[in-house]
């Protein structure tokens, strides 16, 4: 029998689906760990996995488990090597990818923006291949100048879908189309839109 665990990292947490379960679990982790979805500390991030993973029983015994990572538009073959070499020491029998890119329902006029606390993925369509820009505070430029910025540079985007852990995306929603004169959406569950859509996917 399979124990199929989904998850992905955003700002300091790791969000985890338990499949058999449908448990949704988020664990805090220490700062300076990620950055931008990815590891930047592997000592620190193995460590506080294994602890996650004991706390919540979320290894199986006598079952085959399977952790799908969700990995960020900027996640690169040496991202997978690390996270494949810090779930070598533990009971996981299979580790598989899933691209946050893939989850996304896009259209060759929307623009999805994965919007968290201090960084933002910007997805959409050039030319029929996905394509992804990244935005965070240290680049002194505000995200709705960014978003501006963007608009200009893309003017068939007519669309744009908000999805992320950032509880300002209601308000910011209304605020950006009010002066952007686009279409902006947002899912009922943004914060959780990554989580429920894998889990929806039927996956070996």
């Amino acid at each position: 029998m399979k124990n199929k665990l989904i998850m992905y990292l955003e700002d300091d947490n790791i969000h985890c689906f338990v499949k058999k379960e449908n448990r949704l679990i988020t664990y805090h982790l220490l700062p300076k760990t990620l950055k931008f979805g990815k590891i930047i500390h592997r000592p620190k991030f193995q460590k506080q996995l294994k602890t996650f993973l004991k706390k919540y029983k979320l290894i199986k015994r006598f079952r085959h488990n399977i952790i799908y990572f969700i990995t960020p538009p900027t996640f690169e073959e040496v991202d997978k090597e690390i996270i494949k070499l810090i779930l070598d020491d533990l009971p996981v029998d299979e580790i598989k990818f899933i691209k946050e890119k893939n989850l996304y329902q896009l259209t060759k006029n929307s623009v999805w923006i994965h919007l968290n606390l201090n960084y933002a993925y910007f997805t959409y369509l050039q030319k029929n291949e996905k394509t992804s820009l990244l935005w965070h505070k240290k680049i002194n430029i505000s995200l709705e100048e960014f978003l501006n910025l963007f608009l200009r540079n893309e003017p068939s985007i007519k669309k744009i879908v908000f999805i992320g852990s950032n509880h300002n995306i209601p308000l910011m929603a209304s605020e950006y189309e009010r002066k952007t004169g686009k279409r902006v959406l947002y899912f009922e569950e943004y914060d959780k839109y990554l989580l429920k859509n894998a889990n929806w996917h039927n996956f070996p």
